[in-house]
């Protein structure tokens, strides 16, 4: 992150107070490690979230660094020089909110936390309209390598001068946590979720069928129940222990409705649906781990675990969901 911070230095010079827009939870666990670290560079950081974060986030800072969303659109007195945000369910609040900042004069930096959306992250489908930011953050050359390939031929803007590699802090900071844990810490953990020490494959969850299909109306070809089921009847070994650790968005009542059709034709299992767990903790002690195009999915590669991505009947949109490591150890 310093080197990145060092090799932007002209950017961020005269950008003292930072606002971070933040939304979801993957946005989130990026955006708050850079604000910690900028925050030391001597910047002000203030936060603007919505959605999910407004409801989970605060608490992270000071109530004196929360701005207020609707406030600032109507004309808040409070100013920023530079408004940082990433991606999130709804592409179209992005597109308004750096309209927002091109007319206020308003510096603006996206920062990816995964591989995926590419182009959509900055133009409307609907009305072709571009929403190119200041500077776009990009975790690796592979997903910068994306980005200009996705977006060629739709702009006359020198793209690739806006992009620079900053990494993926928050796997950074999963892996470190996980490899920090002690042998009591995990011996802990696997007598309260796999006392009978069967093999433990653990599931990770994404809210597919909303962010894409019902939100976005794109199909991946996939969701999230259709895989699980498929997970289940076909990865999964009877008097197996089974671990499925719900998305942190995910409505609990409607995950609850949807699990007994995908149980249907599920052999006989030990499952426990967790919600609250820390993922690191989980991964830690899973012997296993399934899921589609879960970040929390990449951390388990990069620790060394047995991994799956499942994306049975993904189609050509599917496909730009996922990565090369995701490819590795794609199931379809």
């Amino acid at each position: 992150m310093l080197d990145y911070y060092s090799r932007n230095r002209d950017f961020f010079r005269d950008l003292r107070n930072v606002c971070f827009y933040i939304t979801d939870p993957g946005s989130w666990a990026v955006l708050k490690i850079l604000a910690e670290f900028m925050d030391r560079c001597g910047h002000r950081c203030f936060f603007m979230p919505e959605g999910w974060a407004l409801k989970n986030a605060p608490g992270s800072w000071d109530s004196s660094q929360t701005v207020d969303l609707e406030d600032w659109k109507r004309g808040s007195r409070l100013s920023f020089h530079l408004l940082v945000y990433g991606a999130q369910q709804h592409f179209s609040k992005n597109y308004e909110m750096l309209a927002q900042c091109r007319n206020s004069g308003i510096k603006t930096l996206f920062v990816f936390d995964s591989w995926k959306n590419y182009l959509v992250n900055f133009r409307d489908p609907l009305s072709g309209v571009f929403y190119l930011p200041s500077r776009i953050a990009v975790a690796d050359q592979a997903m910068k390598a994306g980005i200009l390939s996705a977006l060629a031929g739709y702009t006359e803007e020198n793209i690739e001068s806006k992009i620079d590699i900053l990494g993926q802090p928050a796997i950074d900071a999963s892996i470190s946590y996980i490899s920090s844990l002690s042998p009591e810490n995990v011996a802990s953990l696997r007598k309260r979720y796999n006392p009978d020490r069967k093999i433990l494959r653990l599931f990770i969850m994404e809210p597919i069928r909303e962010d894409f299909l019902q939100v976005n109306q794109v199909d991946p070809g996939y969701d999230e129940y259709t895989i699980l089921e498929y997970f289940l009847t076909h990865l999964c070994t009877e008097n197996s222990r089974v671990l499925i650790k719900v998305h942190p968005r995910q409505k609990r009542d409607e995950f609850l409705k949807s699990i007994p059709f995908v149980l249907r034709n599920a052999r006989k299992l030990f499952m426990e649906i967790e919600y609250d767990e820390k993922i690191e903790h989980l991964i830690a002690i899973a012997d296993e781990i399934y899921g589609m195009t879960s970040i929390s999915l990449t951390v388990a590669i990069r620790c060394g675990k047995k991994a799956g991505s499942v994306q049975v009947g993904r189609n050509g949109y599917g496909n730009t969901l996922s990565n090369p490591e995701l490819e590795k150890c794609l199931i379809v």
